[in-house]
């Protein structure tokens, strides 16, 4: 069941976030389950995206106005730890010091990857997750350009 809410929200990427001006969907709720229930998806999981859909627009809005630029170190609570294999934390933490996460899509990347309630976020969903929280970022080009890279090299025959 897990799996299937990261499908529906990479499928609901692919075939509307990428093509909406500012990552807004255009269509309603009520059309796009239906549309879901059609491919097969289920409905419980259609709620629980866009239940994280929603969360991630309103985290992010939240993010923005609650950091402020200042070093910092990250330290990964126990739970966090046990969600967020090495191998993800590290690529969160390199891409924040080259500057391509700031300290509020960090702890975004981070909010949503918790919010899939999987056991063990693997690294190719934990690169959705980081590009569909940079599409969010509309003021950065080269992100969105390089989180659509980090992408398609790799992950898109996955799921």
């Amino acid at each position: 069941m897990k799996e299937n809410l990261i499908d529906i929200l990479i499928y609901l990427f692919e075939h509307y976030l990428t093509d909406q001006v500012d990552g807004v969907i255009q269509l309603n709720n009520q059309q796009l389950t239906g549309e879901l229930l059609e491919v097969g998806f289920e409905r419980k999981e259609i709620d629980q995206a866009f239940v994280w859909l929603d969360e991630l627009i309103v985290g992010f809005d939240k993010s923005l106005k609650s950091y402020q630029p200042v070093s910092s170190y990250r330290v990964f609570s126990q739970e966090e730890k046990l969600q967020i294999p090495v191998d993800v934390q590290s690529l969160i933490l390199r891409l924040e010091q080259a500057g391509i996460l700031d300290l509020a899509t960090r702890e975004l990347v981070i909010d949503r990857l918790m919010a899939l309630e999987f056991d063990v976020v693997d690294m190719d969903d934990a690169k959705w997750v980081i590009m569909m929280v940079l599409c969010n970022q509309t003021d950065s080009p080269q992100e969105l350009e390089w989180a659509e890279t980090l992408v398609s090299e790799n992950v898109l025959h996955t799921h």
